[in-house]
């Protein structure tokens, strides 16, 4: 019996050394396990080939992976909601500072806000007729001075609208 390095002096079943073996990763090599577990190398063959392990090493990987990324998917859109609620937090004080005239922030910056925000709901930023950072640069800017232009009642309504999908 050829001798093992790691785990010679233990009894395994044949899941245990399968397990062993898938967790090889990249490196699986049946002649290391052998040394690893102190079993003989015909026998690893055998239980290889019956228990069709190259197979249920695909469908574990297969699974290992989907895991992952269902994980990886969740994470981003935690991440996503939490970036969201910021610039919508963001936008909300902007939208507060042009309705009290306290306006600090560029026209630039705002816009840069509001397509932030709509990429992270998934939206499209461009809109039929151009681009809706002008559109909504030319309501920041209506709000702003609105003894040259149309006075703007409630600039969050406007700029909503500006954000619906056609």
């Amino acid at each position: 019996m050829e001798k093992g390095t790691k785990h010679q002096s233990k009894k395994y079943s044949k899941e245990e050394v399968f397990n062993l073996y898938f967790a090889m990763g990249i490196n699986r090599n049946l002649t290391v396990l052998a040394k690893e577990t102190g079993l003989l190398l015909s026998k690893l063959y055998r239980w290889s080939r019956k228990n069709n392990w190259q197979d249920r090493i695909v469908e574990k990987d297969r699974e290992v992976t989907d895991k992952v990324l269902e994980e990886t998917q969740l994470s981003a859109a935690i991440l996503k909601q939490k970036y969201l609620k910021a610039t919508d937090t963001l936008i909300d004080k902007f939208i507060e500072r042009i309705d009290n005239k306290l306006i600090s922030m560029e026209v630039a910056d705002f816009a840069k806000m509001v397509t932030q925000s709509l990429l992270l709901l998934g939206e499209d930023t461009e809109r039929t007729g151009g681009d809706i950072t002008i559109h909504i640069k030319e309501v920041i800017e209506r709000a702003k001075k609105p003894e040259d232009n149309e006075k703007i009642e409630n600039v969050d309504e406007e700029l909503k609208d500006l954000m619906e999908v056609d």
